[in-house]
């Protein structure tokens, strides 16, 4: 079972689906299920204080991958899912921060789908809240104290934090997220490679989907369509220089890898030569010896005659 284009009936029933799609900083995720009145539904964190719950398929599109629980598990996850979206769909208003504290993140969804950040959370993004979700649900897609730094997630923390200016979010919020800029980010496209190998006693670890997920962008955008170049509104500013840093970062990790490609070919080069001149001096040695021998039976021979 892989990702599928959205359809009116992209789950029927008990199913239940996570999504993703196009956004800004890279992709975006959210849960796919019907509500009370069997309607399809889409819930997802949009941004700060923005949870919101939007029939589906809806304009944009979107890619869908259907989870392979079992059926008397799946009732439960409708009824919790049905339960958060009562309790904090609010519009601009819901209490549902964006946040990039990861770890800090990974229990601010309690089992009886109340939302309660730790003293050092500062809020879910898109794929920590479906993480966060399907965790007090009992069902993990992914182990997040698993995930690794990495250096380029920074610029990513940036822009979360210029995107949140430009939103007028609290000052004091907005600070705590500045102040939480560490180089961890829980990408959706993991989280999607995480449900395909969906084993709630084992979820997956940072390790087991790092080659899975850019196959998920992929097989998105072959969906989806490739990402659009149009302005991102108010957010422009903050995405044109997210995107902007994020391609010298790259063109700085291939001038480095190349870099060390060329001094690695270098040593294996000059470590060939070197072996080959000590052949050749071997070689040289066994002649002279071979020489000194043949000249040696020759006198043994010449003593002989005489």
């Amino acid at each position: 079972m892989g990702l599928e284009a959205a359809r009116a009936d992209s789950v029927e029933g008990d199913q239940v689906a996570i999504a993703i799609t196009h956004g800004l900083l890279g992709s975006h995720l959210g849960i796919v299920y019907r509500d009370g009145d069997d309607k399809q539904k889409l819930l997802h964190l949009a941004f700060h204080r923005l949870l919101l719950d939007e029939d589906f398929p809806c304009a944009d599109p979107w890619a869908v991958l259907k989870l392979a629980l079992p059926e008397w598990r799946l009732v439960q996850v409708i009824a919790l899912i049905r339960k958060l979206s009562k309790k904090y769909v609010l519009g601009r208003n819901s209490v549902v921060t964006y946040g990039i504290n990861l770890y800090a993140g990974i229990d601010a969804i309690k089992e009886d789908m109340t939302y309660e950040l730790g003293q050092d959370g500062d809020g879910l993004t898109c794929a920590s809240f479906v993480a966060a979700a399907f965790k007090a649900i009992g069902s993990p897609l992914v182990n997040l104290p698993t995930w690794e730094y990495d250096q380029i997630n920074e610029i990513w923390g940036r822009a979360v934090v210029c995107m949140l200016r430009v939103y007028n979010a609290d000052l004091k919020h907005i600070e705590k997220v500045e102040a939480n800029i560490n180089g961890l980010r829980l990408r959706p496209e993991e989280v999607v490679a995480g449900a395909e190998l969906l084993d709630p006693k084992n979820p997956a670890e940072f390790k087991d989907v790092q080659l899975r997920a850019p196959e998920i962008i992929k097989e998105m955008i072959a969906i989806c369509g490739a990402p659009t170049e149009e302005s991102a509104g108010q957010f422009d500013p903050c995405v044109q220089q997210y995107k902007k840093e994020m391609l010298a970062a790259k063109n700085a990790q291939e001038l480095a890898h190349k870099s060390q490609t060329d001094a690695e070919s270098k040593e294996a080069t000059d470590g060939n030569s070197d072996l080959a001149g000590s052949i050749q001096a071997l070689a040289s040695d066994e002649a002279s010896a071979n020489a000194q021998n043949f000249l040696g039976h020759a006198d043994d021979v010449d003593n002989g005659l005489n």
